[in-house]
């Protein structure tokens, strides 16, 4: 049973891996406007990209290094219902002028319960990231130093204070889950239990 979870807890952190590589992809596409409105044969098509556009700028971006390399990392995006061809006729991602679209652009993105608590934790990621406050801090903890970490028990007070979670027990609650699923993580003992962690424990965000 317990080889049983960790393998769950395994999928369930490379799943929250993909979901937040996705989603800082498409914000980046949005900044730089690889993602807009686009027209074919009269028909507008909102928010989408230019597939063989979209390899180009991950190569000239370094985020991969040849365009086999590329196209294997949007499949995987594509596997995991983040992306899809605007008309839904390619299942598979083609090195070509197509136009494809994250499915968060859209509507379309399959919201189960996994989904929606690693969603909850990218929203709160970037109210952390966003709000000016002495949360995340680069502490020390084994003699290994750890970037943007916070203590447990003051996350909990944070997200009360932030209207998150109504009592302690909702706020702890919702730390198991952002545990369960990889979102956050303590920077030692990944195999600890959530009721263990959640105390004066020092933990991270998954980046």
């Amino acid at each position: 049973m317990e080889e049983g979870m960790q393998q769950k807890a395994t999928e369930l952190e490379h799943m929250a891996e993909v979901l937040l590589t996705g989603e800082q992809l498409r914000l980046r596409l949005h900044e730089e406007k690889v993602i807009k409105d686009r027209r074919h044969h009269l028909k507008t098509y909102p928010n989408c990209f230019v597939a063989k556009e979209l390899i180009d700028w991950l190569i000239d971006h370094k985020e991969a290094s040849d365009r086999e390399t590329a196209i294997k990392l949007v499949q995987k995006l594509m596997d995991h219902s983040i992306i899809h061809h605007v008309c839904d006729e390619h299942k598979e991602f083609k090195d070509v002028k197509l136009f494809y679209r994250f499915r968060k652009d859209d509507g379309t993105f399959p919201l189960d319960n996994e989904v929606k608590v690693f969603m909850r934790g990218q929203r709160l990621y970037e109210k952390l990231m966003s709000s000016e406050n002495t949360l995340l801090q680069a502490r020390e903890e084994e003699g290994v130093k750890y970037e943007r970490t916070f203590v447990a028990s003051e996350f909990i007070d944070w997200l009360i204070q932030e209207g998150e979670a109504t009592t302690r027990t909702e706020a702890e609650q919702l730390g198991r889950r952002l545990l369960e699923h990889g979102i956050i993580q303590h920077v030692t003992l990944s195999g600890a239990s959530p009721a263990k962690i959640l105390a004066d424990e020092v933990c991270k965000l998954y980046e």
